[in-house]
C-alpha cells in the first residue's frame, strides 16, 4: 500500500510529465482511487499542450511518461 501512496503522490494533479514523443502533459486528476474492483483501475486523466484530454491506467503510466523536473 505504501507503494500506491507514493505513486499517487508522484502523479498528483498539476504535475507535469514528458511523453516519449517529447510533448509535455499536465495531470488533471486521478479516478477510481477508492475502489478495489479489477474492472475499475486507477486512471490518470491528463491534458496535452493542444488542450486534448487523455486517460491512461496508472499501472501503465510510467511506460511512456517521465516526470518533468522544474
Amino acid at each position: 500500500m505504501d507503494d500506491l501512496k507514493e505513486l499517487l503522490q508522484d502523479v498528483a494533479s498539476g504535475s507535469k510529465w514528458v511523453h516519449r514523443n517529447g510533448l509535455v502533459y499536465t495531470v488533471l486528476f486521478l479516478t477510481n482511487i477508492d475502489t478495489q474492483h479489477p474492472h475499475h483501475a486507477i486512471t490518470v486523466v491528463y491534458v496535452g499542450p493542444n488542450g486534448k484530454l487523455w486517460s491512461r491506467p496508472l499501472d501503465d503510466w510510467y511506460r511512456s511518461m517521465t516526470k518533468k523536473e522544474d
